[in-house]
């Protein structure tokens, strides 16, 4: 003889021998809200790993996990949720998808460019107007204001 599968056969399945068992309704949200949830999540996750280097020594060239240059540790950074992003700055805002700066989001890729347009640094957004960047300036991985308008937004993932 099977076993029905009843709430209390369940419960004591699952180990929640004298949990209460509720009816569970799933709500359908538009799939482009649920995209848009998982983005954010992603975008949390890229922030609090580029954060968790804070105060880490930049070196020019330098890839990680000790030091890093900008485009080393944007690259570390998404390495460590699974991406793989290229190794320089130029190459990594040529990969990402654009995004405008008024629709940037936590976990963005910031492309520092010069006069000429040419991408010559890299951070990532963290809100608010900030970034966590590795800066020649403090010579190691920090959180700063964008201190310049000259950039773009590009966005992985």
């Amino acid at each position: 003889m099977k076993h029905a599968l009843t709430p209390a056969r369940l419960a004591s399945v699952a180990g929640l021998t004298g949990a209460l068992l509720l009816p569970v309704c799933v709500a359908t949200a538009p799939l482009h809200a649920v995209a848009a949830a998982q983005e954010q999540s992603f975008g949390d996750r890229v922030v609090a790993e580029a954060a968790s280097h804070d105060g880490k020594d930049y070196e020019y060239g330098a890839t990680g996990p000790g030091s890093f240059d900008c485009s080393g540790y944007v690259q570390y950074v998404f390495a460590q949720l699974g991406k793989r992003l290229p190794r320089t700055s130029g190459d990594q805002y040529a990969a990402s998808q654009k995004v405008g700066k008024a629709d940037k989001r936590p976990g963005d890729l910031i492309a520092i460019h010069s006069s000429s347009g040419r991408v010559t640094h890299v951070a990532l957004y963290a809100g608010g107007g900030d970034m966590w960047v590795a800066s020649t300036g403090s010579d190691r991985v920090r959180l700063q204001a964008i201190y310049t308008d000259r950039y773009r937004v590009g966005r992985f993932g």
